[in-house]
């Protein structure tokens, strides 16, 4: 669990990219706010674009975007 540097970077309609720090197998993991609400699973780590061995930023897709899906694909 990290509590700090938690910096949403940008605004994505599907995924949330942001600064915290995360560890291989972490995908899946919740993504919370400051007020300890999830706001997005995380998923991957992004490549600096300018040195691909080294990673930026990370990123989980939006809860939204994930219940949307959901509902949407209920029988």
């Amino acid at each position: 669990i990290t509590l700090f540097y938690s910096f949403i970077v940008t605004y994505l309609l599907f995924s949330e990219p942001y600064l915290t720090d995360t560890d291989y197998g972490t995908s899946g993991s919740p993504v919370l706010n400051d007020r300890f609400s999830v706001i997005a699973l995380h998923n991957q780590r992004v490549p600096d674009p300018a040195d691909p061995n080294r990673w930026y930023r990370n990123q989980g897709f939006r809860i939204k975007a994930i219940l949307e899906d959901i509902g949407n694909n209920m029988p």
